[in-house]
């Protein structure tokens, strides 16, 4: 999956719309009534460009904005995240889907076992990975945990003097970067206001701050309410579907920038996010090395038809 059939990702525009009827209908099917879930990152990107995966260009082009279908579903337990997922799972079975997968992202390396002896047991992003295989192209599904939390303190930067950050100084340099405290949400009515992270760390059952990677530009290092609801809709092929309310405010600053040059970036010079990649300036001299670049390269196959 991750190796031989890798090319397959999300290369037929007819497969990609299938799959995500398939994932509609199950996430319908396998979710409580009244919870939260949209796109986030690349996929998120595509429904703003073309309201689908595949954009058709000039001269029988298309751009490929995404090799798979990120979305991240708001829930307020770890219970109520892995019921979700076995459901889930279920429903796409049933719908011809191979399976899928839990994994926790990120977090998985030498460094663990020292982090947990010092009383910092993380294990990173909650994450359900499914696939749906066929003859001449995969559909992959990435559904992240939303973690429903409210700030008790406020913006906090990684170089503060909270026990989190303190702590994490002390554990190298793979150690998470610690935003704010935050309290979790446990009611329904207070978090449908609520902002969200998609990594928490709760030290002894008590104080709890967000890791986010993918909030981290916001206080706290959490998603407001105010870029998620009211919720908005996006073009998703014949239909739609719920998008965040500011969702290219929230793409700008996705995952500490990485579709607009990484940290510290000049934005003016960035790439942009409505034209396809090799319509986006070159990065400034001496930042190429950004994730985002590998996207633009034109040996990717998604780009390579556009260069033609």
């Amino acid at each position: 999956l991750f190796g031989v059939r890798r090319h397959l990702r999300g290369t037929s525009a007819d497969a990609v719309e299938r799959g995500w009827l398939d994932v509609r209908g199950a996430m319908a099917a396998a979710a409580e009534p009244g919870t939260e879930w949209w796109p986030i990152a690349g996929t998120l990107i595509a429904f703003l460009r073309y309201g689908k995966i595949h954009g058709t260009l000039s001269d029988g082009k298309e751009d490929q904005v995404d090799i798979d279908l990120d979305l991240l579903a708001v829930l307020r337990s770890p219970r109520a995240w892995l019921q979700l997922c076995v459901r889930l799972t279920d429903e796409l079975m049933r719908r011809g889907w191979a399976g899928c997968a839990h994994m926790l992202q990120e977090r998985y390396h030498s460094s663990l076992e020292s982090f947990a002896d010092a009383g910092v047991d993380i294990r990173g992003k909650a994450l359900l990975f499914c696939i749906k295989l066929g003859a001449d192209s995969d559909v992959i599904l990435n559904l992240y945990w939303g973690i429903p939390v409210a700030s008790e303190v406020g913006d906090e930067s990684p170089d503060n003097k909270s026990e989190c950050s303190e702590l994490m100084r002390g554990l190298g340099d793979r150690a998470p970067r610690c935003g704010g405290r935050v309290r979790l949400v446990t009611s329904a009515e207070e978090a449908s206001r609520a902002a969200v992270s998609e990594e928490v760390w709760c030290r002894d059952g008590a104080a709890c701050w967000s890791l986010s990677s993918f909030f981290a530009h916001w206080p706290a290092s959490a998603l407001p309410s105010s870029l998620l609801r009211p919720a908005a809709r996006c073009a998703t092929w014949q239909s739609s579907t719920p998008c965040p309310r500011g969702a290219v405010e929230l793409l700008r600053h996705f995952n500490r920038n990485e579709y607009l040059g990484g940290t510290g970036a000049d934005t003016a010079l960035s790439p942009c996010l409505a034209l396809p990649d090799v319509a986006c300036p070159d990065p400034p001299k001496g930042k190429g090395e950004f994730a985002w670049r590998t996207d633009r390269i034109v040996a990717d196959a998604r780009n390579t038809r556009l260069h033609e």
